[in-house]
């Protein structure tokens, strides 16, 4: 059955070694509580034995990786997924903004103001 999916092998090798490397060096049983998934789900997702994991256990490792649920999906289908963009308000970019210098400030405002104005 694995050499059916053969295509799919190294998006699900990549997959195992994303999990491996966001475990680090936790214990399976400490992934498993900190992404609210049992010790059996993440050990067969880390040993390959199951391929295609549903839904709720890609929500769940999403919650715990730097990868959204859709690319999760992508990456074990072998796949590139578009990364998912935050949505940012104008208050998100307010904090950034207290960061600049007076004169990086001004310069925003002008771009602004030549851009959309």
């Amino acid at each position: 059955m694995l050499e059916q999916l053969g295509h799919c092998m190294s998006g699900l090798e990549e997959f195992q070694s994303i999990l491996r490397a966001a475990r680090g060096s936790m214990s399976l049983r400490q992934f498993a509580s900190k992404t609210g998934l049992t010790f059996s789900t993440l050990r067969r997702l880390e040993s390959g034995e199951t391929i295609s994991p549903d839904q709720s256990t890609l929500d769940a490792l999403a919650s715990a990786l730097p990868h959204s649920a859709d690319e999760l999906r992508a990456i074990i289908e072998g796949r590139r997924a578009e990364p998912q963009r935050a949505i940012i308000t104008a208050e998100d970019v307010l904090k950034e903004v207290d960061s600049f210098s007076k004169d990086e400030i001004k310069r925003l405002i002008y771009l602004i103001v030549d851009k959309y104005l």
